[in-house]
């Protein structure tokens, strides 16, 4: 009997130790399945009314600008361009009517040619001592004159025609074909402006607003 009681007791003890070794288990894995809490901070954004805006009202103007006008008076025959349009350097924007122009190059280059004739002739002679040093100084008077007005009649007929001063300047026109300007064209012809570059802000006034 003692043998018997004694091992229902050893088998007693042997089961409690197990269910108390699974019930450990089970403690351990619930607290192993347990998240990981992470502090978040938290931020309150401000309304927008708090924000201040500035008003600046300005002038604003392209840094380069050229005013183009013709240095003699006439009727425009040409312009070759249109509002707003962009140009290269040198290209024709607008011309004169150049009949009377090239009339007076026509002729101030018959007195120039006659005038450098009667020179080379009196050149000729003084070395023969055919004419006096007098008469051959007078044809050389005559004959710088003369040139000087070819040369004027020539830069006149080259104002009758405006050309870009630069490259990608937009053309503002005034003036319109069939328009007479007179001399010195103080209303000039047209405006050329870079927009690309702009001069600084001219501040007239400030206003804050809350």
């Amino acid at each position: 009997m003692r043998t018997f009681g004694g091992r229902i007791a050893v088998t007693f003890v042997f089961l409690i130790t197990l269910i108390f070794a699974a019930s450990c288990g089970r403690d351990d894995a619930e607290q192993v399945r347990e998240p990981n809490v992470r502090p978040v901070k938290l931020v309150t954004l401000s309304g927008a009314s708090d924000l201040q805006t500035a008003k600046y009202p300005a002038t604003v103007s392209a840094a380069q600008r050229s005013e183009l006008s013709f240095q003699v008076g006439g009727l425009i025959e040409d312009i070759a361009v249109t509002e707003s349009q962009e140009v290269k350097e040198s290209d024709v924007i607008a011309k004169l009517d150049q009949r009377d122009f090239q009339s007076q190059v026509n002729s101030a280059r018959s007195q120039f040619e006659n005038a450098e004739e009667e020179y080379q002739r009196a050149v000729r002679l003084s070395r023969e001592d055919a004419i006096a040093r007098s008469v051959l100084e007078q044809r050389e008077s005559q004959r710088v004159v003369a040139r000087a007005q070819l040369d004027s009649a020539e830069k006149a007929l080259g104002d009758t025609v405006i050309r870009a001063p630069f490259s990608k300047w937009p053309i503002l026109l005034k003036n319109s074909v069939s328009e007479y300007v007179r001399k010195p064209a103080k209303n000039f012809v047209l405006r050329c402006a870079q927009p690309r570059a702009l001069t600084s802000l001219r501040e007239l006034r400030q206003e804050v607003f809350s």
